[in-house]
């Protein structure tokens, strides 16, 4: 146990001691010495209902942000290698290779969002299918360019549909992670 931890504990015992003592030596609060059935089957009915409304509730919420963060934690992965395009573009140097295979991973990114999408518990519309077909036309414009010393050559009229291209992809999926987050099970 952490020392803070030990330490917090600590004083939020004090404390609570030192209130129970002063309210039971002080005669302005008035016990009653004696306790009843009744009032000791009431605690414990009401300590059960509050244990087993915390514990499935936070069940449930514990496995629907698994699921969500899965989710967005693949979307995140998208959203990455969309940047690492970006870059390329802004800097005007396109590694062929590169390039490639970033694709590559963005393409089996959004595969995997979307197998995940229907495995989970959640079901929402995150805007994959106009994610997918964006990152379809940026691929067609970088890849579709004309290459030389392993390096694609983009046009100035190219590189900026491409940039804003890159833009509507980012705020999808922003979009999407927004939705996700949103999103309660039914």
């Amino acid at each position: 146990m952490k020392l803070t931890t030990l330490i917090k504990y600590s004083v939020t015992f004090f404390f609570g001691g030192i209130i129970g003592f002063v309210s039971v030596s002080w005669k302005y609060f008035d016990f009653d010495s004696k306790i009843g059935v009744v009032d000791i089957v009431n605690l414990a009915v009401t300590a059960s209902l509050g244990y087993y409304i915390a514990s499935s509730l936070q069940k449930k919420l514990g496995s629907n942000r698994v699921e969500k963060d899965l989710l967005i934690d693949e979307i995140k992965k998208i959203k990455i290698d969309i940047d690492r395009i970006n870059a390329f573009v802004e800097n005007k140097q396109v590694p062929f290779d590169e390039t490639v295979n970033i694709f590559k991973n963005i393409s089996g990114n959004i595969s995997s969002v979307i197998e995940l999408s229907k495995t989970c518990k959640i079901k929402v519309d995150c805007g994959l299918p106009s994610l997918q077909s964006k990152t379809k036309e940026i691929k067609k414009l970088v890849t579709g360019s004309n290459s030389q010393n392993g390096q694609f050559i983009i046009t100035n009229g190219h590189r900026g549909h491409i940039l804003r291209l890159h833009r509507l992809v980012k705020s999808q999926i922003f979009e999407s992670i927004i939705a996700i987050n949103r999103h309660d099970h039914e």
